[in-house]
């Protein structure tokens, strides 16, 4: 059998996108996906909360620093860079408390004193960890003058009313009480 094609028997050739329309679509999908990926990525992020430099965040003190005049915030910043030291010092304090929960979990024969002492252990780090950003706090607010102060303390409400907002949204969205 003969393929179907115009009445001279020849085969009429289907036309095919040319290759940097291919290569520019594929380029497009990947921006819409960066871009959908990035708006996704900001909606979900409710707070910074987290260990080391992110509890800032959640006060907005980085974001307030921004705020003061270059020579303010420079002075500021090398005050506090010896305390920011010691608390990128606790980062991986948590490691080996973790760890050794992980391995009395693990272990053949459960012994309730060692999870104890292990959970026990961890939540030191935890406390030793929030004692040092304790420290950072109020070395900074030392530091500040009554302008500054009252700049952060309205900044930190701001954060904080704007995750409340947010926080009940989630939960309307969510069904949560």
């Amino acid at each position: 059998m003969s393929e179907p094609g115009s009445v001279d028997g020849t085969v009429e050739q289907k036309r095919k996108s040319p290759r940097w329309m291919k290569i520019l679509l594929t380029v497009s999908l990947m921006l819409n996906v960066a871009v959908i990926g990035a708006i996704g990525a900001r909606a979900w992020k409710t707070h910074k909360y987290g260990h080391g430099h992110h509890a800032m965040h959640a006060l907005g003190v980085h974001a307030f620093l921004w705020k003061l005049p270059r020579e303010r915030r420079k002075a500021l910043r090398e005050k506090f860079r010896q305390v920011r030291g010691e608390l990128k010092q606790h980062k991986f304090a948590l490691v080996q408390p973790l760890q050794q929960f992980a391995g009395a979990l693990a272990a053949s024969d459960y012994d309730r004193a060692k999870v104890e002492e292990a959970v026990q252990a961890f939540r030191a780090s935890h406390e030793k960890r929030a004692a040092a950003r304790e420290r950072y706090i109020l070395e900074l607010v030392d530091a500040l003058t009554p302008e500054e102060r009252k700049m952060l303390g309205e900044k930190i409400l701001e954060r904080a009313e704007r995750r409340q907002r947010w926080h009940k949204r989630l939960n309307d969205w969510t069904g949560k009480d």
